[in-house]
């Protein structure tokens, strides 16, 4: 039988009712943390924008103006590069430390969470020691993950800017402009390709990872080799499915963290308010990986009183 999005859909939601429904208050509380460790870095925390105001109108066109800025910044920084360079070397630092903190996190985030919503569990302590080793594997492929998009990403946007730094300067948008636009262009399908592995690590091999104790690499062999064919129509009508309940969810989200004066934009806060979607959201893959022959939920739904570690 074809793999099914909707039964996952309609397993998923509920799930995420007998989970979380009579409302306790301190498996909410355990259980969003965990789910607030395993989001750690991928998205928006909080829900604060802040829009500075532009420089004033001065009647001058933009391009005008434009290179009147940068000529500005290039005389500040042929005064002052030992401090620029100084400051954005130890913001660069912190910025890759801070990083690969929060992707190291994350990672026993996601193993934690896989297990909360596969039995009903809501530890966090106990869980997060145990699953240390087989976190530290999901971490190595996300930091590889990370840093071949970073590089190739930069790569071409920093060739674009060399080639196309003549017509900036100048203000026009000539050949060396051209090029630039045109070398940009690959970093879209490196993005997409990004994506879709990280989607694929997330929704699927990190799973396997957790029910048979195997490295990435062995959980990418057994999906492709063993789940993945005859199901690939399947798969895509799985992620067009996400893509169209995840702007609906986006949706729900902003106008309940509006109603709630953006309170419920706070990190964790937000995590333990919108609960529900982050048990459904990760419900909904491990069900569908069901559906692709994979046991992964055990045959009677475990008692939900297990008292965190």
């Amino acid at each position: 039988m074809a793999a099914s999005p909707g039964k996952a859909l309609n397993l998923a939601f509920a799930r995420a009712r007998h989970t979380l429904f009579p409302i306790r208050a301190e498996k909410w509380l355990h259980l969003g943390f965990v789910a607030f460790l395993a989001g750690l870095g991928s998205g928006r925390i909080g829900g604060f924008n802040l829009q500075l105001p532009g420089p004033p109108s001065s009647g001058k066109s933009p391009f005008t103006t434009f290179r009147e800025l940068l000529a500005e910044a290039e005389r500040q920084a042929a005064l002052h590069w030992e401090w620029i360079a100084l400051v954005g070397g130890l913001a660069v630092t912190l910025g890759v430390a801070i990083g690969i903190a929060v992707l190291y996190v994350s990672s026993r985030g996601k193993l934690m969470f896989v297990e909360s919503v596969i039995h009903d569990r809501w530890a966090v302590r106990e869980p997060w020691a145990r699953l240390r080793a087989p976190a530290g594997d999901v971490f190595r492929v996300q930091l590889w993950i990370a840093i071949v998009g970073g590089v190739l990403t930069l790569s071409f946007v920093v060739a674009a800017a060399v080639l196309a730094w003549p017509d900036v300067r100048a203000g026009r948008f000539g050949a060396s402009a051209i090029i630039g636009v045109l070398l940009m262009m690959p970093v879209v399908p490196i993005g997409i390709a990004v994506a879709v592995v990280q989607a694929l690590l997330d929704d699927f091999l990190i799973p396997l990872v957790y029910l048979d104790g195997l490295s990435v690499r062995e959980a990418w062999h057994v999906f492709r080799r063993s789940l993945l064919p005859g199901n690939g129509g399947a798969l895509v009508f799985f992620y067009l499915t996400k893509i169209v309940l995840g702007i609906a969810l986006g949706v729900l989200v902003f106008f309940g963290t509006c109603l709630a004066c953006c309170v419920a934009g706070l990190p964790y806060v937000s995590s333990v308010v919108f609960l529900p979607v982050h048990v459904f959201w990760r419900g909904f893959s491990l069900h569908f990986l069901e559906e692709l022959g994979k046991s992964v939920f055990p045959p009677e739904p475990p008692p939900s009183a297990h008292e965190p570690a």
